[in-house]
């Protein structure tokens, strides 16, 4: 058996002057000294309290290559990860010079799964505890983007037979929300270091990056299909439906209100309704949320004024099996998937709701309390947009049109809230309630349900909301939520992000008392999301606008290519002079990113031209110090 071990362990074995058995496995002991690591990469992503209690090692045993990665979430997409930093350690009799590769591994059902890439580094001068420092590794700008609504983790895979001695600082304060974590050996599989080391917290592994530039939908084009798609093989009411694969699944009550055990299935390829697995039990005024390869039904009971507390995960493979029971009892509240992790809810009771946000860890199946919102709501829209939430609308005492954006803080056990504008309703509209909502990119799109005011109690128009500049957008977007309807009388909203990046909004749709049977699918056209470093083959040649604008230092500049060519990307000063080469090479067909860093420039206006075979384009930006 391949053996772990910890500092203290390693260090009473060794001074006995023991060799270690090929069949014994070590347990770790805890130091009896904290050590502060100090805090770097502080402005990224970290999830440990900047204390180390112990070190985590592998032996020669474990074999080449050897690893330990942390979950990042990116805060938008597509996302570009610039720094990691690692607080390392060794035994006296350790290599003061740790080599091993910084890797990004896509995550595949909250584990670490393709490499996306990696880089070789060396730590120098590394301490011997009880010392421990953070090093810094700046990583290459050729690194791929995140893209769509990916997780992934970042780490190191070593060698432990020429690399001897050396450990990965750990967090092991029980006042540390446990953060995933994995850790490996050459055999495999990826194992968490809550098995292999029963105080682990968090590794103090942390990241920095930054999004690539906005995400851009097409959305003035945005069509909603409401003739030609089937109905529901029954209607249904104060529903809630998310998408697995390729399979929007809508689950509801009857027409009276009361709960039901039905489950359906729309394909979204084949345009097909069908019956899915039946409930265990009949809900209504519950949610459903997607994470990794399965869906999260939460709260609701039969009766939807009631509520309940009873959860359940589904899987294709599985079926609907139970999980941790809610902290309290819900219904009528809405809930969303940040990255997949975490699902937080909010809203309900249905008779008095709270400003409580609950958030539940798919990795260790417990829920938690976080930051609460600032007023409490249910039947109210709700999405991610990077690592924000967005909540719109819905019902208290009164209907809502306010907005109320929710900054994720670290382990998501925290949420800075603010006030955001208005929902843009129809003129004498005072509010809103069982609208739907979706966040995609950078925009959260808004589809009105029951309002109150005016001249009409009913809208078809989908509301965008901009995550980067806190605005609602002028464009009211055309869409009916259900087949025969002008309304959404109770919206439920989820979006289909294909493998190619090709999207649709599905919105579903049903009113109290006359269920309205039917689908409308808003699609993007020309349905493509702009993401660089995207599989699709751009259509045209294109140099965009530098990101950020002006800039300090550093700015990204995207350009893409409908055919391979000999690429030249050069910078010149309002002069004429050329003061960077950024790309010189032959590029296949594709989208690219590249970053300039004006560091060693003065203030002003530069130019960029991109220059491939008989093409050439040339766009402006300022850099202000």
């Amino acid at each position: 058996m391949r053996k772990i071990y910890s500092i203290a362990i390693a260090v009473l074995l060794l001074t006995a002057g023991l060799s270690f058995g090929q069949s014994t496995q070590v347990s770790p002991v805890k130091f009896s000294t904290q050590v502060d690591a100090g805090v770097q990469c502080s402005g990224g992503q970290i999830h440990d309290d900047g204390v180390a209690e112990n070190g985590y090692g592998w032996n020669a045993t474990a074999g080449n290559p050897s690893g330990f990665c942390t979950k990042f979430i990116p805060t938008g997409y597509p996302y570009k990860f610039s720094k990691f930093c690692i607080a390392l350690t060794r035994l006296s009799t350790g290599v003061a010079n740790w080599t091993f590769k910084v890797v990004m591994w896509k995550s595949v059902n909250g584990m670490p799964g393709p490499i996306m890439d990696s880089t070789t580094v060396t730590a120098s001068a590394v301490p011997i505890w009880p010392t421990v420092n953070f090093f810094d590794f700046n990583l290459p700008t050729t690194w791929a983007n995140v893209t769509g609504t990916d997780s992934v983790f970042i780490g190191m895979l070593t060698n432990p037979v020429t690399m001897t001695g050396v450990f990965v600082a750990s967090d092991e304060s029980t006042t540390t929300p446990i953060w995933p974590g994995w850790a490996t050996t050459a055999a495999g599989p990826w194992q968490s270091p809550t098995v292999l080391w029963t105080g682990y917290r968090a590794f103090l592994q942390r990241a920095e990056g930054s999004v690539v530039a906005p995400l851009t939908l097409n959305y003035p084009t945005l069509s909603c299909n409401y003739g030609t798609l089937p109905a529901y093989t029954t209607g249904v009411f104060g529903h809630a439906s998310a998408v697995l694969v390729d399979t929007l699944y809508v689950t509801g009550s009857t027409a009276t209100g009361t709960g039901s055990t039905v489950v359906q299935r729309y394909n979204v390829n084949t345009n097909t309704y069908s019956l899915g697995t039946v409930l265990p039990e009949a809900k209504t005024g519950h949610s459903l949320t997607r994470v990794g390869n399965a869906l999260y039904l939460i709260g609701g009971s039969a009766a939807v004024a009631t509520g309940g507390t009873t959860c359940y995960k589904y899987t294709p493979a599985t079926g609907w099996t139970s999980i941790a029971p809610l902290p309290a009892a819900l219904s009528g509240h809405v809930s969303v998937n940040w990255g997949d992790s975490v699902i937080f809810v909010v809203g309900g009771p249905w008779a008095a709701p709270s400003t409580t946000v609950y958030f539940y860890r798919v990795a260790d199946n417990t829920w938690g309390t976080s930051t609460a919102c600032l007023a409490g709501r249910r039947s109210a829209a709700i999405g991610i947009v990077g690592n924000k939430i967005i909540i719109a609308a819905g019902y208290n005492a009164a209907f809502f049109k306010n907005t109320q954006i929710g900054t994720i803080g670290a382990n998501a056990t925290t949420i800075t809230w603010a006030a955001g504008p208005d929902v843009p309703l129809p003129t004498g509209v005072t509010g809103s309630s069982r609208p739907g909502g979706t966040g995609v990119g950078t925009k959260f799109y808004f589809v009105p349900g029951e309002m109150t005011g005016g001249t009409s109690n009913t809208s078809d128009s989908i509301r965008v909301f901009d995550a980067t500049t806190n605005t609602w957008e002028s464009t009211l977007i055309y869409g009916r939520g259900v087949t025969g309807s002008a309304s959404n009388y109770w919206a439920a909203v989820t979006n289909w992000i294909a493998p190619s990046g090709k999207v649709k909004i599905l919105i579903t749709g049903g009113a109290l008392g006359t269920v309205l049977p039917g689908l409308c699918v808003a699609q993007v056209d020309p349905c493509t999301v702009t993401s660089i470093g995207g599989n699709e083959t751009p259509a045209n040649y294109q140099l965009s606008q530098n990101y950020p604008n002006p800039f300090n230092p550093v700015t990204k500049i995207n350009y893409a290519l409908p055919k391979s060519g000999l690429v030249s990307l050069k910078v010149y000063d309002i002069l004429g002079k050329e003061v960077a080469t950024l790309v010189s090479e032959v590029k296949n067909a594709g989208s690219y990113s590249v970053d300039f860093n004006g560091a060693n420039l003065s203030s002003g206006v530069y130019f960029y031209k991109l220059s491939v075979g008989d093409f050439s384009s040339i766009k402006k930006m300022t850099l202000l110090k």
